[in-house]
């Protein structure tokens, strides 16, 4: 692979995170655009209320989806730091939802910042850890 050969994978890595992010943006317009409708569909009229959250479960999914891109990455080369960041979030998301479950925009607001914290963190993750070895193996050929 890529990485293999001491060549950072950041083309590979983008066009994924592309592919992931516009899918993602697309169902997210429509659950905005269309909420209420597809609530109604799922669920039933009792549910209706919680269609404008909707949308922002997309942008959070979005989080997640881009997170599971570094969380893959991570685990193939050195999974230690990516490993860290899930406990960090799983422990946050746990106190956050002890202390604020009263009500489903707390539980999307919660769900809205792991996913964005996984997105990140990773990110930051490849950028500052991941990445400056396989570049610097790249260097010394």
């Amino acid at each position: 692979t890529t990485v293999a050969r001491g060549q950072p994978p950041d083309k590979l890595l983008w066009k994924t995170a592309a592919v992931v992010t516009g899918s993602t943006l697309l169902l997210t317009g429509l659950y905005f655009a269309f909420g209420p409708s597809i609530i109604r569909l799922a669920f039933g009229e009792r549910y209706v209320e919680a269609a404008p959250l909707l949308g922002w479960m997309g942008v959070a999914m979005l989080g997640y989806g881009l997170g599971a891109i570094w969380m893959n990455f991570s685990l193939a080369t050195r999974p230690r730091p990516f490993v860290i960041l899930l406990l960090v979030t799983a422990v946050l998301q746990h106190l956050l939802l002890a202390q604020s479950h009263e009500t489903i925009l707390q539980v999307t607001v919660v769900f809205l910042l792991g996913g964005w914290l996984l997105a990140l963190g990773g990110l930051l993750i490849y950028l500052f850890v991941l990445r400056p070895p396989i570049a610097e193996q790249q260097g010394d050929r």
